[in-house]
């Protein structure tokens, strides 16, 4: 399946290049202080799951990182003697990586392009293609995945987490998250709290972009294009086991960015990240499901 390339789709690419161009240098403290540091353990439990699955014998084996940022999963898979590609559209993100690759005595093939550009391409293929708080910052989530589930080997893993449920009650859920937005911008960036505020003011007078469908106050508007409204995970389930994957995990947990907001949410469940985690056959696919 093609990617589109359409405008909007470019769009968001760029959005994501700008965004990250001003986020890289306090991404990593940004996302500690919010979302804490229960997300890594779970993270690293699911990679060494993935690593026990193969047996010595079936490497070297190779990980794809899909928008790796500043390389969890990357890092992750180079501990455990992986080699890993690590495609990123943002070269500042990907100099971050760089260092902490270095620091670690490793090597890694990084590559500066989007994730929709890289996969269109002829490649090797994967015993790992991750994707980590990455699919609602894609457009065509749909069409990625679909050329992602192509590039694994017989056996190969399929790994995507964090990233937001469609609500099922959209009005409350985006009242929430604007509410644990704005604690979290109190306690953690301050001085980002009364410009935020202004900006989600100045969003609400807005008409909606006529390229994009929705009211852009700002550049992450469009970079995390799927962010508010979720990413469909059950069309992605379909998708996937239509490829031939078996699904191994598929599982939804309530997520928010401070430890008041979290306790809310665990009882309301009003905003919910989803992971999964799906195996292609271990022997190859006809040509027919290509």
């Amino acid at each position: 399946m093609p990617v589109n390339s359409s405008a909007p789709q470019s769009g968001v690419i760029a959005a994501n290049v700008e965004m990250y161009r001003g986020l890289a240098s306090r991404y990593d403290r940004c996302w500690t202080s919010v979302l804490g540091h229960d997300l890594n353990p779970a993270l690293r439990q699911d990679l060494e799951k993935i690593v026990s699955s193969f047996s010595p014998d079936q490497g070297p084996f190779r990980c794809l990182d899909c928008g790796a940022g500043t390389g969890a999963v990357a890092l992750a898979m180079l501990a455990h003697g992986w080699s890993v590609t690590a495609v990123d559209v943002s070269s500042e993100m990907l100099e971050l990586m760089a260092r902490k690759i270095a620091a670690r005595g490793c090597t890694a093939a990084l590559v500066n392009l989007s994730i929709e550009e890289f996969l269109s391409q002829p490649g090797p293929q994967y015993h790992l293609i991750g994707f980590h708080s990455v699919l609602h910052h894609i457009y065509d989530y749909s069409s990625v995945i679909d050329l992602a589930v192509d590039r694994l080997i017989p056996g190969g893993f399929l790994y995507t987490n964090v990233d937001p449920v469609i609500s099922r009650h959209p009005v409350l859920t985006d009242t929430f998250d604007s509410l644990d937005t704005g604690v979290a911008k109190l306690l953690h960036e301050p001085s980002d709290f009364i410009p935020g505020a202004v900006r989600r003011l100045r969003k609400l007078t807005r008409s909606a972009d006529p390229q994009f469908g929705r009211k852009v106050a700002s550049v992450g508007d469009i970079a995390e294009f799927h962010a508010r409204a979720g990413v469909n995970d059950s069309a992605i389930v379909r998708l996937i086991r239509a490829k031939g994957l078996q699904i191994v995990e598929h599982s939804r947990y309530p997520l928010a960015r401070t430890r008041v907001t979290s306790y809310v949410n665990r009882i309301l469940k009003l905003r919910q990240e989803f992971k999964i985690i799906a195996r292609s056959p271990q022997v190859p696919r006809s040509s027919g499901s290509r």
